[in-house]
């Protein structure tokens, strides 16, 4: 006996001995079949139960022909159909009607049970998968929105905050850092000093960011820092992590701004590990800073009220300006920074990025 699939079938057929019949086959192999003799009693049977999503319709009736049932029923019923078209002509004409008029299967008369439940198990299938596609259509449309939404909200706040604005989009970097940087997007090429240039906020340009690849390609530039500086520099990139949903150009100005500004307040060899992983529903990158230099007063933006960080922009220095700029960039992605110190001299930073449910291991 056949498995149940997770559709009704609808039967359509003027001549009642053929459509019984059919259901008969059906119902002999666990599939439920619902006869109708005519388009009008199709219609009321669609109503009543959303359930139903095969249709079977013979091609010869008197109202109308089977193509023009499904053109008919297509237009007027929500949920989405696959129609099995019967006929006992052999004639390509038929067939390409049927093709036009997307019909999913195409059986000539005389037809076996087996080869009419095979086909109704086969279109069931399909309309499964493409139930399935609009369902991931819609998550991602509103995840979309969400972001979407939550990026206008922050980004109202901070074109009030022109000054903030310029700093964040032009913060400077050392000439080092930002030599072996030119090759990545993320604008730090002929940069300008807030002063020189007022530039507007831009609303993030989301899309799918392979964090992985993203950190390999800034780790030349942050090793040649950390050379420069002194610094014992260990990053661990896993091979692959979820994509996060977001704008890769400003993730990697954060990711700069944060190992930067650790490395320019630490002292010769101390050491600064970069960590990325998969915790639950979060990307979750990790900068643990071994030093003696590093005070309360680097963290307090990352520590204090948002706002009233945004208020005090213009007392900020440069280190604290590029550090409130990381924690802006974390949360315009729905994200969280999560600051302690796990012994003495051992800071522990942590961004947590949360997936879409979209979001798929490559």
């Amino acid at each position: 006996m056949s498995a149940q699939i997770a559709h009704r079938i609808l039967v359509i057929d003027d001549d009642a001995s053929v459509g019984q019949e059919i259901c008969d086959a059906l119902a002999l192999r666990n599939l439920s079949g619902l006869y109708a003799p005519n388009i009008m009693e199709a219609r009321k049977e669609l109503v009543r139960d959303s359930k139903f999503g095969v249709v079977i319709v013979d091609y010869h009736m008197p109202e109308m022909t089977g193509i023009e049932v499904i053109e008919h029923l297509r237009k007027e019923h929500p949920q989405k159909l696959a129609f099995i078209v019967l006929t006992g002509d052999d004639t390509q004409s038929t067939a390409i009607q049927a093709v036009r008029a997307q019909a999913f299967d195409f059986l000539q008369k005389p037809f076996t049970g087996p080869a009419v439940a095979d086909s109704v198990r086969r279109a069931s299938e399909h309309l499964v998968q493409l139930e399935e596609a609009d369902r991931r259509t819609e998550t991602l449309r509103a995840e979309g929105e969400r972001l979407r939404a939550r990026v206008e909200s922050v980004t109202k706040m901070l074109h009030d905050q022109q000054s903030l604005l310029g700093k964040l989009v032009l913060a400077d970097h050392s000439e080092l850092l930002r030599a072996h940087m030119l090759d990545l997007p993320v604008g730090v090429g002929d940069v300008r000093s807030a002063a020189e240039q007022s530039v507007d906020f831009a609303p993030l340009e989301c899309a799918a960011v392979d964090v992985p690849d993203l950190l390999r390609r800034m780790l030349p530039a942050l090793e040649g820092l950390s050379n420069a500086r002194g610094i014992q520099l260990k990053a661990r990139v896993p091979g692959k992590l979820p994509f996060l949903y977001g704008d890769e150009k400003r993730l990697a100005r954060a990711i700069a701004d944060v190992a930067g500004t650790l490395m320019k307040a630490m002292l010769r060899n101390d050491r600064l590990t970069m960590v990325a992983v998969k915790e639950g529903t979060e990307v979750v990158l990790t900068f643990r800073a071994h030093s003696a230099a590093l005070d309360g007063n680097l963290w307090r933006v990352l520590t204090a009220d948002l706002t009233a960080m945004v208020d005090e922009v213009d007392k900020l220095d440069v280190s604290e300006m590029n550090m409130l700029g990381a924690r802006l960039v974390v949360h315009l992605h729905g994200g969280r920074l999560v600051l302690a110190e796990e012994r003495p001299h051992e800071w522990a930073l942590r961004a947590f990025f949360p997936l879409s449910s979209g979001d798929t291991t490559h």
